[in-house]
């Protein structure tokens, strides 16, 4: 096992594990005590926690092997030492994947995911502790060799290529999705947004509410692109592409996909599907197109 990325699978698998029997023994109890809900289940005696135990021992196993190899991939440039590692990942994961979709949810102001999610980072803190831990702890047992060091450019580089991949991209989906909203209704919208009707005051509100909303993340997501631009595969727009396919799409949408279906919420993995590779692939192509590696 003196692969790195071989180390980086076993390790995000057990913490894959660990984690999801967190979720299920701590986490989804709290969320139901403080009246929110779980993937818009109902609340106890309802909930059907055997379904929850089966669909997040299978996601945390399937995701801690996906993101304990990205982990791998992107481990020379994660700052910290050790342990630590694993800690400022798993917050960062956090950030792009509970952070993003309470802020979503902020816009239709719904606080029962809000509070669902906001509460998920004590798991994340499980996960990154436990990742660090055993990765460093198989890299030292089977003398993985020191790979080198990552030219990494200035966050700030980032910026405006961010600004405007998030804005052009932000609004172009926006009228995707409205297109297929107006010819297929029901089709994409959000379970609890079902009744909405769509006026036109709606649409200018949602317009200007989902560009800001791309534009924030997306501008997050280009800051951290510099630092591990030179690990991502391709050239130019190239590296763009990937980076926003497995960053905005992968890490974020795929991934809510497959925990979507576990519990039966087939219109949600509807709307990832659809939304999410168009978003995802004109802000990589912007991305890559407008980014120039500044020291």
């Amino acid at each position: 096992m003196n692969n790195s990325f071989k180390i980086g699978i076993v390790a995000g698998l057990v913490a894959g594990f660990v984690s999801a029997i967190y979720t299920i023994f701590i986490h989804v109890p709290l969320v139901y005590e403080l009246g929110a809900q779980h993937w818009f289940l109902p609340p106890p005696p309802e909930t059907p926690f055997m379904k929850i135990a089966i669909n997040e021992i299978i996601n945390g196993l399937i995701w801690g092997a996906i993101v304990g190899l990205i982990y791998a991939w992107v481990y020379r440039v994660i700052p910290g030492k050790g342990v630590s590692k694993g800690l400022v990942y798993g917050l960062f994961y956090y950030l792009i994947t509970n952070v993003y979709w309470v802020t979503y949810f902020l816009i239709y102001w719904y606080p029962p995911t809000m509070i669902s999610n906001l509460i998920r980072l004590p798991m994340w803190i499980i996960f990154g502790i436990v990742l660090g831990s055993l990765n460093e702890f198989l890299r030292g047992k089977y003398y993985v060799k020191k790979e080198p060091k990552v030219v990494q450019y200035s966050m700030m580089s980032g910026f405006q290529p961010g600004v405007i991949a998030g804005f052009v991209s932000a609004v172009s989906t926006f009228f995707t999705v409205l297109f297929i909203e107006l010819t297929a209704i029901g089709v994409i919208e959000p379970v609890h947004l079902m009744e909405i009707e769509l006026d036109l005051s709606f649409i200018l509100s949602q317009l200007g509410s989902q560009t800001m909303w791309h534009m924030w993340w997306g501008i997050f997501l280009a800051l951290i692109f510099p630092k591990v631009y030179n690990l991502v595969p391709g050239k130019g727009i190239t590296k763009g592409l990937v980076y926003g396919l497995v960053a905005n799409y992968l890490l974020i949408e795929v991934r809510s996909v497959t925990e979507a279906i576990g519990y039966g919420l087939f219109g949600i993995v509807v709307s990832f599907l659809i939304v999410g590779p168009i978003y995802a692939t004109i802000y990589g192509l912007i991305l890559g197109y407008l980014y120039k590696p500044k020291k």
